[in-house]
C-alpha cells in the first residue's frame, strides 16, 4: 500500500498527492485524474501558468474554450477560464508547498 504526502486536498476542487515510496505525483481536478513523474508535474504547473496568462482577459469565462494539449495524440482536456484559474491556483499552491518543504529539508540537513 502506498504512503502519500498530501500536498493539496479540497472537497470540490480535487487533490494533489505524492507517493513517498516512488515519488510519483497524482493530480485530481474535477473529473480529470493525471499521474506524473515529479519532473513532469513541475512542467505541467508551468504549462498551466502559461495557459492562464494567455486566457486571463477572455470575455466569456464560463464557456469551455481552453484546450489543454496532452502528450497523447487525440487526447486533450477542455476547461472554462474559471476552471483553468482554479487549476492554476491549485498547481501554484502545490508548487509553493513543495519548494517550501525542500528548503526546510535542506536547512534541517545542514544542522
Amino acid at each position: 500500500m502506498c504512503n502519500y504526502n498530501i500536498w493539496f486536498r479540497d472537497e470540490k476542487a480535487g487533490y494533489v498527492v505524492e507517493c513517498k515510496h516512488c515519488n510519483k505525483m497524482q493530480l485530481c481536478f474535477g473529473n480529470i485524474l493525471i499521474s506524473f513523474r515529479k519532473k513532469d508535474f513541475k512542467n505541467f504547473c508551468d504549462y498551466i501558468s502559461d495557459m492562464q496568462a494567455q486566457k486571463n482577459d477572455c470575455e466569456d469565462r464560463h464557456t469551455k474554450s481552453v484546450v489543454l494539449a496532452t502528450p497523447c495524440v487525440g487526447i486533450s482536456f477542455i476547461l472554462t477560464v474559471d476552471e483553468l484559474d482554479g487549476l492554476c491556483r491549485m498547481t501554484d499552491y502545490v508548487d509553493t508547498e513543495m519548494k517550501t518543504a525542500a528548503m526546510i529539508k535542506m536547512f534541517a540537513e545542514e544542522f
